[in-house]
């Protein structure tokens, strides 16, 4: 006569299939981890499933947002810096005009020290409205290459870690609709931060976003045949990224915010008679911002000379 099975001992043989398949399955293992930017954020992840208990899906999103609330500090200054930039514009083009237009180099060197002199007494420079925008591509390569990483091992327990229609996060949107939903957030990040930028630019930084903008819709739109095929552990970070960026540019362009982190009151900025006139994109490059920066650059290394 057998032995009758418990019930106890049936939850138990599958308690233990579940460990041995999923929760013994390392990082390590697959030679995933490390001390890497990349290694380190696919711990981060881990450890939100693992030890806080999220779902793969959210423990993607949830780093997603606190490491975009990580960056908001850097977020912050560059606003700031951008908009003291944007309300010292008209004599920036006027110093800049001088420079180009000086008979000699000792005249331009003078011009170029004043420029200097005044970001120094407005507390900017060009550069430091660079540096939250570089520095999303790090961030943006190591949630990529991480996640793809952990996707091709793969991670077993990525395999239902998903929800809805997508319940595999190591394969790829079978009906499209995050590729989909990544292109459109993308495209509304877009028209949100250049409608912003717009409204307090001269003529002619409004005809060189047009283009921009422009371009950056095709790039938008072009891109989505080669990313649909991504897995979809990808746009759970990418979607999240998108609504954060989008969120972001709501709260900061409300005055009330604006005020309590310090960022000025942006000023409407008409440009100088001789510069109203659109002389395509080429020439908006060479006078506006580029050519501040190249004038810096040259500054920095004349006084190191």
């Amino acid at each position: 006569m057998s032995t009758p099975i418990s019930t106890s001992d049936l939850l138990s043989d599958a308690a233990f299939h579940v460990n041995d398949t999923h929760v013994g399955q390392t990082l390590a293992d697959l030679g995933l981890g490390g001390y890497t930017p990349i290694g380190l954020l696919q711990h981060a992840i881990d450890s939100l499933h693992s030890y806080v208990g999220l779902p793969w899906w959210g423990s993607i999103m949830v780093a997603t947002a606190i490491l975009r609330a990580l960056t908001l500090p850097l977020v912050v200054r560059s606003y700031r810096n951008s908009a003291r930039m944007n309300n010292i514009s008209p004599t920036v083009s006027r110093l800049m005009n001088k420079m180009r237009a000086a008979p000699t180099q000792q005249e331009a060197a003078l011009y170029s020290q004043e420029l200097r002199l005044l970001f120094q007494k407005h507390n900017c420079n060009p550069f430091k409205s660079l540096i939250s925008p570089l520095l999303q591509v790090p961030v943006f390569i190591s949630f990529f290459l991480g996640l793809r990483r952990m996707c091709t091992a793969p991670l077993e327990s990525m395999k239902d870690g998903g929800m809805y229609w997508f319940t595999d996060l190591t394969a790829a949107d079978p009906y499209y609709v995050l590729p989909v939903l990544s292109c459109v957030t993308m495209l509304l990040t877009l028209e949100l931060g250049t409608e912003v930028g717009a409204r307090n630019s001269g003529m002619q930084q409004q005809a060189t976003m047009k283009v921009m903008k422009i371009v950056f819709r095709f790039l938008a739109i072009g891109m989505l045949p080669v990313t649909a095929q991504f897995p979809t552990a990808i746009f759970c970070y990418w979607l999240t990224s998108n609504s954060c960026s989008m969120l972001q540019m709501v709260i900061l362009n409300t005055p009330r915010i604006r005020k309590s982190f310090g960022i000025p009151e942006l000023i409407k900025v008409e440009p100088p008679p001789e510069e109203s006139k659109d002389k395509g994109i080429a020439s908006n490059f060479k006078t506006g911002k580029l050519a501040v920066l190249y004038h810096m650059l040259m500054s920095s290394f004349n006084d190191k000379l």
